[in-house]
């Protein structure tokens, strides 16, 4: 959650077009409202079937991996009561992709993770999301990480952010956004900015992306 503003209003750090200047702290409202830039992350956890990194000589996992899904909380502004990644968190302001994303993991499931084990799916990019009926205009920088796991961990849930999770087999997320199957498993709507990124994860060899740099 990002910092108070006034009467307990979060407070945005918003940029200029190239997310390289600050132009200071707006509420949160306001931000939405105007379409100003302001960052997230997004942050997909992974259970693993096997630890096995050896598994890319046979094209990549040994078993399918399965990825913790969130439903958002039903007083949401934004897309309530749909299925999201494991994690999203705005930044708080000065702080980094890498720091949100190991907070927004401690704060919506309970879980420590170290920045070690946060793997960068892609650096940050604009995702814009305009919703005119509600006055909703999210601009945003994101980036995405992945976080392994090969035990179902004892979560903690926030519930003010989060209302239920579940573990999907990504071939099956992948076949539903893709239009391939309509599997019980998925039989959920999505977030938009979900899809935009399962859309990368989907290329992604996360055997490879696992793996420690040489």
């Amino acid at each position: 959650m990002a910092s108070g503003g006034l009467q307990g209003e979060e407070l945005f750090e918003v940029f200029d077009e190239a997310n390289e200047r600050s132009l200071g702290l707006v509420p949160r409202s306001e931000v939405h409202r105007r379409g100003l830039l302001h960052r997230s992350v997004n942050v997909f956890l992974v259970l693993l079937p096997h630890d096995d990194l050896a598994a890319d000589a046979i094209g990549g996992m040994s078993e399918d991996p399965l990825v913790l899904l969130q439903k958002r909380a039903a007083n949401k502004d934004i897309a309530p009561g749909e299925w999201d990644l494991s994690v999203g968190e705005h930044l708080q302001p000065h702080e980094r992709f890498i720091s949100a994303a190991v907070r927004g993991v401690l704060e919506e499931l309970g879980l420590h993770v170290e920045e070690t084990a946060m793997h960068a799916l892609h650096a940050p990019a604009p995702f814009f999301l305009d919703l005119p009926d509600k006055g909703v205009h999210d601009h945003e920088y994101q980036a995405a990480f992945v976080t392994f796991v090969t035990v179902p961990p004892k979560m903690a849930l926030q519930e003010s952010e989060v209302a239920d999770v579940r573990w999907v087999k990504l071939s099956t997320l992948i076949r539903a956004w893709q239009g391939e199957t309509k599997d019980d498993d998925v039989a959920m709507v999505l977030t938009p900015w979900f899809r935009n990124e399962l859309a990368l994860l989907s290329k992604t060899n996360l055997s490879a992306l696992r793996r420690p740099p040489i």
